[in-house]
């Protein structure tokens, strides 16, 4: 493909992304104004009661949002106000864990509570966040208590919040124009492996395969970050978080060998071309490990992705 091809393909993205950016914003004040915030949070163990700990005052830090996964079990407190709308759902970004406990405490003590595995959380409509179904909320209720085991990511306990929908406040006619402008984008990215596929039969070299991998692990992160994944396939949360982690390893190592391949060797300096071999297996295991690790191993195996988030 020529100069004249990636220029016509960037004009593209960036007319695709003036268009994103405004429904964007739009649906971020939407939301603002029907979610409800986290509080407070404490760490905790697995092994201690939730309702106790939920219920025991000293334990909850309310002085700053400086999340830690460090501990095994991270509870969040939302409070809810008499004019905030009744929230149905808990939403948060996606990443490996173990379980989400679920508590709704009224203002006479009384106490409702609801669990749900890791593999049984279901994905939101809002990209790259999963839901869970809240206890009973009634205007008796004053606080929702939310209790997650082995977190892996601090952007989990960060982007924590209820609502009364899973669509974050958006309206349809929103959603269904995000909707297009994602399919049309992915549309996008299968045009270069229909061309790929036909110059590959002429021209044998090995970076047409590269760029096919490059444009294919882009048109699965298009799919698996966005709502058209829960569309079309309504996959587990867990099952996209985990391909979301993969396909960001095949990303970056598609990326480099591409670049390594394609660039004559005239035209690049001796000690980048030999780097980016190096540079496209150093950043996939970490993914990896974190895509197949075993729940009780994946917040360490992860660890170096949550300190730089």
């Amino acid at each position: 493909m020529g100069w004249g091809g990636f220029r016509n393909w960037i004009v593209a993205a960036l007319l695709l992304l003036s268009i994103l950016t405004p429904l964007g914003v739009a649906s971020a004040g939407a939301a603002d104004s029907k979610t409800i915030q986290t509080s407070c949070w404490a760490p905790a163990g697995i092994t201690e009661d939730l309702v106790t700990t939920a219920l025991s005052a000293e334990r909850w830090l309310c002085d700053g949002r400086k999340f830690s996964i460090d501990a095994e079990r991270v509870l969040l407190r939302f409070d809810l106000g008499p004019g905030d709308p009744l929230p149905r759902y808990f939403l948060s970004r996606r990443s490996a864990l173990e379980a989400v406990h679920l508590l709704a405490i009224d203002t006479d003590g009384g106490v409702r509570q609801a669990s749900v595995a890791a593999p049984a959380l279901p994905s939101a409509m809002t990209g790259g966040y999963f839901k869970a179904d809240l206890p009973l909320v009634t205007r008796a209720t004053r606080q929702i208590v939310v209790a997650i085991d082995l977190p892996s990511h601090r952007m989990t306990l960060e982007r924590a919040y209820l609502a009364p929908s899973d669509t974050a406040g958006t309206s349809s006619s929103h959603d269904l124009q995000f909707l297009i402008i994602v399919a049309g984008f992915a549309g996008m990215l299968v045009m270069p492996l229909i061309f790929d596929a036909a110059f590959y039969r002429i021209l044998r070299e090995p970076f047409v395969l590269w760029h096919s991998a490059l444009t294919l692990s882009l048109l699965i992160t298009v799919l698996v970050s966005s709502p058209l994944a829960v569309v079309l396939f309504d996959p587990p949360a867990m099952t996209l978080s985990w391909m979301t982690t993969l396909v960001f390893g095949v990303t970056i190592a598609s990326g480099a060998m591409f670049t390594h391949s394609f660039i004559e060797p005239g035209l690049l300096h001796p000690v980048l071309r030999r780097l980016l071999p190096c540079c496209a297996c150093c950043p996939s295991p970490t993914p990896c490990a974190g895509a197949v690790a075993p729940p009780s191993s994946r917040q360490w195996a992860m660890r170096p992705w949550s300190l730089s988030g």
